[in-house]
């Protein structure tokens, strides 16, 4: 499995590690780590910047739930994985997590869907969110691309998800 690593400098890790997490390990294994959180994680890129770690983090969806199920579903499942990442490893130590939410593709691939991004303030709201509608209105930049539009517009059209994910869908669409 191909996983890019970027090291901006070395004696930058020290510094943006912070005093928990990924205090003192290497940028392999802060890819690890992350990619322990969830056997649906296939990728996680990884910057070690002065401000903390970027990560990029790819998570592969089963996607055989119905359309209007697939977002709910999913976030679901990635709740949990973003609260053991952040919960874990320290959420001040990331300076920013990107979830990249990719569902099976006609071509037997997969595409993403879905691009969640969390900023350090975000980090600790999300190792606390209790519910995925939680996650999805933390994300300050959400993006729905041309394979998850359908998907995101079904979600957002159930009285229930609007209820409770009304930024999320009003960022998003």
């Amino acid at each position: 499995m191909y996983i890019r690593i970027f090291i901006l400098s070395l004696t930058l890790l020290s510094a943006a590690c912070g005093s928990d997490g990924f205090k003192g390990i290497t940028p392999e294994q802060a890819v690890e780590r992350i990619r322990s959180a969830s056997s649906r994680i296939s990728q996680a890129d990884v910057t070690f910047m002065s401000e903390g770690i970027h990560a990029d983090v790819y998570y592969d969806a089963k996607g055989d739930w119905p359309a209007d199920q697939v977002i709910f579903m999913e976030t679901n499942e990635l709740l949990k994985a973003a609260k053991d990442i952040a919960g874990r490893e320290g959420a001040d130590n990331f300076s920013d997590l990107t979830w990249f939410l990719r569902l099976p593709s006609t071509n037997g691939g997969s595409d993403t869907a879905l691009k969640l991004r969390y900023a350090r303030a975000q980090m600790p709201a999300v190792a606390k969110a209790m519910t995925n509608w939680e996650l999805l209105n933390l994300a300050y930049d959400a993006q729905a691309t041309g394979f998850g539009r359908p998907l995101v517009q079904a979600f957002c059209s159930d009285p229930g998800n609007l209820q409770n994910a009304r930024p999320f869908c009003s960022r998003v669409q």
